[in-house]
């Protein structure tokens, strides 16, 4: 019987010849190249796996490049009136940016912000500036959301469970759904608490460390200037001017953008779960005659067992 042995391509030198008697045309002088592609296949699916699994990985590997490159550039090519010039030259004096600056300014543009204190002026930079805010929102800002939506969920859920505790008198159904017998303002109150006190407390966070970082700020342009940054308008009367105070508001347009855009879509995919919460209420107190239960029946005319029903009622509550 002939002799098989798989030879790697990398090992096909003179001390690995066929020995005489071996059948040559069984042997697999690419065995290895092939082994060693499916380790490369193997090794590229488990590094999918772990970014799939852990977000952050995800967030790390897409959102530190992208500031990193944009740092890069605006520190080498981009200009600003200096923070501290001499005397006699406040009006030529210039200086690069910093890193704070660079990292402050693409915030600030990819949350659409634009409070107008740095800005970029030659074409190239703006052109730049332009690919890289369509980058940032396709990349960085729909990462971010996906890596802070389990945060904000799980604090939520909370939330709503000791708001249950307090409140479990209320029948839960017409609590939940706000329906006939249940107040609407109840229901949305009671599942964007958790959200809105969040909310306020990142922007009363945050505007008592502009507080501390910025001296030329009162408590009313603290307050201000939290509202137009929490709305992404950025006016631009009031900024921050120290290096710290920049890199607090860079977290806190980040921080506030991600919030704001958490809860209007919390607001649409309440109205959705309200509507089936109602359907499935007037369900369970509609009588149920002939015509219903034949529409439950799942194997055309063989009748609706207790399985069908509970099924058919469950299906419509959880979908």
């Amino acid at each position: 019987m002939a002799v098989v042995r798989v030879i790697p391509l990398r090992d096909l030198s003179s001390d690995s010849r066929v020995a005489p008697g071996e059948d040559c045309g069984a042997v697999e002088p690419f065995g290895g190249a092939i082994e060693a592609k499916r380790t490369r296949s193997q090794r590229v699916r488990n590094d999918t796996a772990l970014i799939q699994c852990y977000p952050a990985a995800k967030l790390i590997i897409t959102v530190v490049p992208y500031y990193l490159f944009a740092c890069l550039y605006y520190c080498l090519n981009e200009t600003k009136p200096c923070e501290r010039p001499l005397a006699g030259e406040e009006a030529t004096c210039r200086e690069r940016w910093t890193v704070i600056d660079a990292l402050y300014f693409t915030t600030a543009s990819i949350a659409t912000v634009g409070y107008g204190d740095l800005y970029v002026e030659s074409g190239p930079s703006r052109a730049f500036t332009a690919a890289w805010m369509l980058v940032g929102w396709s990349l960085v800002l729909s990462q971010l959301a996906m890596v802070f939506r389990g945060l904000f969920e799980g604090f939520g859920r909370l939330m709503r469970y000791v708001i249950d505790k307090i409140d479990g008198d209320v029948d839960l159904l017409r609590h939940r759904a706000g329906g006939e017998s249940g107040n609407v303002y109840v229901y949305y109150v009671r599942e964007l608490f958790a959200y809105i006190v969040l909310y306020v407390g990142i922007q009363v966070l945050f505007g008592t460390l502009m507080l501390f970082a910025e001296e030329h700020f009162s408590a009313g342009d603290m307050a201000w200037y939290c509202f137009v940054t929490a709305t992404t308008v950025g006016y631009g009367d009031i900024n921050a001017k120290t290096q710290l105070g920049r890199l607090y508001a860079s977290l806190h347009i980040m921080l506030s953008v991600i919030w704001l855009a958490a809860i209007v879509g919390h607001v649409v995919t309440l109205h959705g779960r309200r509507q089936r919460l109602l359907q499935y209420e007037a369900m369970m107190r509609r009588r149920i005659d002939a015509k219903a239960i034949r529409a439950m029946d799942c194997e055309n005319g063989t009748g609706v067992d207790r399985i069908e029903f509970l099924v058919r009622a469950e299906l419509l509550r959880a979908s």
